[in-house]
């Protein structure tokens, strides 16, 4: 169907090959063939009069123009979802659709991968994309860059809505085979032992636990910076350093690797992961829905958890 002269089939073609910038992938997701796709990708550019990708190296760039038309691309793609193709949905696990969520990799470690394994089996038909979190999360909300934000809670927009998913205290992790420290660290081991700590990028700023302990005019001894939560264990294990993570991640480390949880002398306060949403998808069935199931896992772990205490 042509609507001035835009043939709107291919709008939701345009926005995975611009999300995607790779034709191979793209196809992978429309359920079309690499031919079909780049065939798609042809007409486009034809008919919108620019090359929206761009040949850089190896790599497919969005042109200027892609750029600009993406947020706005979404946002309509957005708007047809939630008024017209969600009102005819009366049961979101019968949806078929793919959604994509920005979380840390803590995130995904410790919560994430439970969720999407109880949701494969009640909604299978609901695919993911998780993505690494930006430099600027609230700003992929406003241009429709993913559907559900996951976040500390003090860097969600105000502008839309958003629900607590869990929440986390801090302790830290050391090798199995350090006998010279008890389960509590003492305010001066804690302080002077090499620390693992992760920056995913080199500007990075101060880690929320970093910023408290500056706060209070402390200061880890880092010696060596990661780009992953995943990548910690690693850079512990056989060692006299620790690290300073969250309970739920170092809980899950402890189990699969020679490592034991050890707590913290100093009081850092806990972490407030929550999920965001655009105020436009309210409403929204299957956002709805994931966010419902999100909530309900992250509830019955602390539940399980608080039992096997008591």
């Amino acid at each position: 169907m042509r609507y001035k002269g835009i043939d709107l089939n291919l709008l939701a073609a345009l926005e995975v090959l611009l999300t995607e910038r790779n034709v191979t992938r793209a196809a992978a997701r429309l359920n079309l063939s690499q031919s079909a796709t780049s065939s798609a990708l042809a007409r486009l550019r034809e008919q919108l009069d620019d090359a929206l990708l761009v040949q850089a190296g190896r790599e497919l760039h969005r042109s200027p123009f892609a750029e600009e038309i993406l947020p706005r691309l979404r946002a309509v793609l957005a708007h047809v979802d939630s008024d017209l193709i969600n009102l005819r949905t009366i049961d979101p696990r019968k949806a078929l659709r793919n959604v994509r969520v920005m979380a840390s990799d803590y995130v995904a470690l410790a919560m994430l991968g439970r969720c999407l394994a109880e949701i494969s089996t009640e909604a299978p038909g609901i695919s993911f994309d998780i993505v690494p979190v930006s430099n600027n999360p609230s700003k992929v909300i406003e241009d429709y860059s993913v559907d559900l934000l996951i976040t500390l809670d003090i860097y969600v927009s105000k502008q839309h809505p958003s629900a607590l998913f869990f929440e986390d205290d801090y302790v830290a992790l050391a090798c199995a085979s350090n006998e010279a420290l008890a389960d509590r660290l003492t305010v001066d081991e804690y302080l002077s032992l090499p620390q693992v700590s992760v920056r995913f990028q080199r500007e990075s700023g101060l880690t929320h636990d970093e910023w408290f302990l500056e706060q209070s005019g402390l200061r880890k001894a880092t010696a060596v910076t990661v780009r992953s939560h995943a990548l910690l264990p690693y850079f512990i294990v056989g060692t006299k350093r620790i690290a300073t993570l969250h309970r739920r991640q170092a809980s899950i480390f402890a189990r699969q690797f020679p490592l034991r949880v050890l707590e913290l002398p100093i009081l850092i306060p806990s972490i407030r992961e929550v999920i965001q949403w655009h105020q436009s998808n309210d409403g929204d069935p299957v956002l709805e829905y994931l966010r419902t199931r999100f909530s309900d896992v992250a509830k019955n772990c602390d539940a399980a958890a608080q039992k096997s205490v008591t």
